[in-house]
């Protein structure tokens, strides 16, 4: 019997020449045989493993300085995406012309928040986006002149919490290594106690309108004066010198200067009393004013100053305002006017009224109220109902509109 040899042929694994695709190939099999087993059926490709952060885009706008900012967080994922809506988890990594490291602005250390906040879990639907207009003085906050937000720098927005981090050395440097992350998270698609730490968007440069803030347009030196036309300018100047980071409505002081402008020396009768002070808070614009004084002023009430001449006053505000008004933390805008008195102790007429050009900040940490960190828009707008037929038709009225402006 005649034994025929049988030749095999090696045949290569297809992993051997191509593993990458055998890889996907057999990751795609164990997955559908896994959905098979379970009775799922299999997700598609469009919203597997799609990480919450990359489904949420943080932005931030400004027009200019006389305009509040806007910030929002807009859904581009196909999947609702449950946010910490909240706006003290806003921040600021700026890149400031001239400094070598970055200045980190955010909410004073009493407002931080540790844990999401009860009420601003808030569900965003694909495509969906929500926000809020802000001063960014009240996250870069500076009692003064501006030495963050200034002509040139480069604004990065972040929103949420730090990943938790260890500093470890290697090759002779330090590098932060990543540790797992624990709640809270300021974003998530099932659970709170998995998501996305922070979130970050595109950085923003702005331009020299902002030399506004940073005192540096000469808009109150005597120059400008200089170029206004000839209309019985005022003989007086107030200036508004310094705010402050206050811990309570307590703390709250201003600083102002009155000096003399005229060519000559002059007397003036200048107290606390005098002085209106205009002020742009969280609720709205209010006036904070001690009252009238009717003492007849005497000899000693009087101060001269000569040619260029100027005179300092420190105001706490909690004792001009009305009580409450300084209740909630957040930031406030203050300008004066002086409304002085002739000899006689009388007002004098209101075109001798002497108003500061500019402003200046107070941020109040904590107060008897809470700080509102709700989004501002979107806002429903709920339809008026239709009246009855026959009737006559109702008078149309226009709803009120958020005021976007801000002080300068």
């Amino acid at each position: 019997m005649t034994r025929t040899a049988i030749h095999r042929t090696a045949v290569p694994h297809p992993a051997a020449s191509h593993p990458r695709q055998f890889a996907i190939v057999s990751l795609a099999c164990a997955m559908g045989c896994l959905f098979a087993r379970s009775g799922r059926a299999e997700p598609e490709m469009g919203t597997m493993h799609i990480p919450v952060k990359h489904q949420l885009i943080l932005t931030i706008s400004e027009e200019g300085p006389s305009q509040l900012w806007r910030a929002s967080i807009q859904n581009v994922g196909n999947t609702e995406v449950t946010v910490a809506a909240d706006l003290r988890l806003l921040s600021f990594e700026v890149a400031v012309p001239g400094k070598k490291k970055t200045s980190s602005c955010r909410v004073p250390k009493a407002m931080r928040l540790s844990s999401v906040p009860e009420g601003s879990a808030r569900s965003v639907a694909p495509g969906e986006q929500f926000g809020w207009h802000f001063d960014p003085r009240l996250l870069c906050f500076s009692s003064s002149d501006q030495d963050v937000l200034v002509p040139g720098a480069s604004v990065l927005p972040r929103f949420g919490w730090e990943r938790s981090t260890k500093t470890k050395w290697k090759g002779g440097k330090k590098v932060k290594l990543d540790l797992p992350q624990y709640a809270p998270f300021v974003a998530w698609k099932s659970s709170p106690q998995d998501g996305a730490k922070f979130l970050e968007g595109a950085p923003i440069n702005l331009d020299d309108r902002y030399s506004r803030w940073s005192g540096d347009d000469a808009k109150d030196s005597p120059a400008a004066d200089d170029e206004q036309p000839e209309i019985e300018k005022p003989t007086f100047r107030l200036t508004m010198l310094k705010g402050s980071d206050a811990a309570t409505p307590r703390d709250a002081t201003i600083r102002l200067r009155l000096s003399n402008q005229g060519p000559t020396k002059q007397s003036v009768f200048f107290r606390r009393e005098f002085i209106r002070y205009d002020v742009l808070g969280p609720r709205g614009q209010f006036t904070c004013a001690s009252g009238p004084d009717d003492r007849v002023p005497t000899r000693v009430s009087w101060t001269g100053l000569k040619q260029g001449g100027s005179t300092n006053l420190v105001t706490r505000l909690v004792e001009v305002c009305h009580p409450g008004s300084l209740d909630r933390p957040g930031l406030y805008l203050v300008r004066a006017t002086f409304e002085p008195r002739d000899k006689k102790g009388y007002p004098a007429k209101p075109s001798s009224h002497v108003s500061s050009k500019n402003y200046v900040s107070i941020r109040i940490r904590t107060g008897a109220e809470t700080f509102d960190g709700s989004p501002t828009f979107p806002i429903p707008v709920v339809p008026p109902a239709l009246p009855p037929p026959g009737s006559p038709a109702a008078s149309a009225s226009t709803p009120a509109t958020t005021s976007t402006s801000a002080p300068q």
